[in-house]
């Protein structure tokens, strides 16, 4: 557990290293006109997932994602993806699988970017939700003072529903290739079908068992634009 906290930490230093290596490597241009980026929709992966199965074998996932410029600084954000969980312990045996889907806006918090790329500090909002299928094929309850209990609860279909709040930078590496990091802070809503078992896991949310969450996700865009960069003098 200590060790994959500890890649974990290393992931994350990585990428805010290069986030400021890229932010004081660019030139500087004199600032003689006002400059507007292009705007466009983009395509994109989140690395949270491979990242996270590499750590954990019992956990896979993987997830697109999408922002669209609606003006100069909002963006309307989607995503979508699969978690899926596969425990088979001697005391028992769990498996979920699942996909989720999350529609927000997003605004830059930066005043202006220089004349030639795009630097970017999103703070977003988003509301979230998941299926899954899940069940336990066999459990073991250990007592001291009684017979042990054994049982299992077939696998049934439930679906979740949660809010959440997302702050991160994102920047230009190259032409329409973008690269960023975001903290999500999620709070759970509801679940709109009868809760037999509490999920271990719930796809794009997290532990099942909290009403709040956090997580980091780290994104790698292409921009497909639809307005091009332009200088006014």
């Amino acid at each position: 557990m200590k060790t994959s906290k500890t890649l974990k930490y290393i992931f994350i230093s990585f990428l805010l290293v290069q986030a400021v290596a890229v932010a004081w490597g660019q030139e500087k241009k004199p600032e003689t006109a006002e400059w507007f980026p292009a705007q466009g929709f983009t395509l994109g992966v989140n690395l949270a997932g491979p990242v996270s199965s590499l750590l954990n074998s019992e956990r896979k996932g993987f997830s697109f994602l999408t922002r669209i410029s609606l003006m100069d600084k909002w963006n309307l954000y989607g995503e979508a993806g699969f978690e899926n969980v596969n425990f088979d312990k001697p005391e028992y045996s769990y498996t979920s699988n699942g996909s989720f889907f999350k529609v927000g806006v997003e605004r830059n918090m930066l005043k202006k970017s220089e004349s030639g790329f795009i630097d970017q500090l999103l703070l977003g909002g988003s509301y979230g939700f998941s299926f899954q299928n899940h069940g336990a094929s066999q459990f073991r309850v250990v007592n001291n003072y009684w017979n042990d209990y054994s049982g299992s609860f077939d696998s049934y279909l439930m679906s979740s529903h949660w809010i959440e709040i997302s702050a991160g930078p994102r920047a230009e590496l190259f032409k329409n290739f973008f690269m960023g990091w975001s903290l999500h802070i999620k709070a759970f809503l509801f679940r709109s079908n009868r809760e037999i078992m509490t999920p271990y896991l719930m796809p794009g949310y997290g532990n099942g068992d909290n009403k709040i969450n956090a997580s980091f996700s780290y994104n790698i865009e292409y921009m497909i634009p639809w307005k091009k960069a332009k200088v006014v003098k």
